[in-house]
Formats: C-alpha cells, structure tokens, sequence
C-alpha cells in the first residue's frame, strides 16, 4: 500500500498527507525573503501614527503570553496574519524587531483556511519595550490590555534576576502568573 495523498495548502498541488506542504512549496517557503536581523531592541521609534495604526492591529490580531519553557516559563507577543499580508508583517518586523515564522497548521484543520505568517518577539527586555509601547498611546479599554498589563509585570518582575538560577519559590511564581494570564483570557463576557 503506497502513501496517503492531500491537498497542499499553499498550493492546492498533491502532497503526502504527514508533510505540511507539497515539495515546490517547500522550496519556494525556504527561497522566501530575507529576514531583517533581530535586534536587541526596538531599533528606532516609529511614527506616532505608525505606532497608533500598530496598537490598533496588536489589539484586534495580536496576542500576549506567558508560555510554560521546560523548567521556566518565557514571555511571547505574537500576531498572526495571511501569507497575503506579508508585507505588512516584514514592516512590523523592520520597524519593531523579531522574527517571522510561517504556519500551515490553521490550513491542515481547514481546508479552506490560507497559509499565515507570524511575527514574534520573546526576548524579554525587547517584550518589555514593545509592551510599554503598546501602552503608552492607548485609550481604548481592549480586553488585551490586562494580557499585555500582565506580560510587562512579569518582564519586570523577572529582568532584575535574570543570570541567576531559579528558586522554587520564583518557579512557583512564574506558574502562578502564568496560571493568573491563562484564567483572564478564557473568562468570556458572554
């Protein structure tokens, strides 16, 4: 019995249903553009108004996290887009720093789903100048806030001893704000 075939989702071409995308899309997502190196930080302030057009999308697509890391827990703001608006999400990483990864994954649980691309930051002290953006400007009461209001406390709260190993005190720490950020963003105001 030969392999299973599926639909590639970048394409529509046939590929083997384990493998994410078909063979000419592997090469052309591996021939993709350049990533802009990622910085240490934010490298220079944009524009008010491109910061404001920023928050505006960070609150409708983007997310803020504190994600469980082997023996520790990281910090991690997220926005996903469609492949078509690539464009804007090189902007975002030029512009603020991170990198890009591309995903198939909403594509492989809907067919009719297009492929997306996701800027990411999760050094610790480039989350907390970026969070601290995302706030300075912003006057709309988005449920996200209190994500980003809590992403920033634990940047904070973790820079000061960062070189230095984790108590179980800290570790606990870290689970009970992780916990505290995954209980506010499943309470729905349904």
């Amino acid at each position: 019995m030969g392999p299973k075939y599926d639909l590639c989702p970048f394409c529509g071409g046939k590929k083997r249903d384990v493998s994410a995308s078909c063979q000419k899309c592997r090469f052309r997502l591996n021939d993709r553009p350049d990533q802009v190196p990622d910085p240490k930080c934010v490298p220079e302030r944009p524009s008010e108004t491109w910061l404001s057009e920023f928050r505006g999308l960070f609150w409708g697509e983007g997310s803020a996290m504190i994600i469980p890391n082997n023996h520790s827990y990281s910090v991690l703001l997220a926005l996903n887009l469609r492949i078509d608006d690539l464009e804007l999400v090189q902007d975002l990483q030029a512009k603020l720093g991170g990198f890009l990864v591309w995903s198939a994954s909403a594509a492989r649980q809907n067919p009719n789903a297009s492929p997306q691309v996701q800027w990411r930051v999760s050094r610790l002290t480039h989350v907390l100048e970026i969070c601290e953006l995302l706030l300075e400007g912003s006057v709309l009461a988005a449920k996200k806030r209190q994500d980003v209001d809590q992403v920033l406390d634990f940047c904070s709260w973790r820079l000061p001893d960062l070189g230095s190993p984790l108590s179980k005190e800290q570790k606990a720490e870290m689970k009970q704000r992780c916990d505290t950020l995954r209980i506010s963003r499943s309470v729905s105001g349904c």
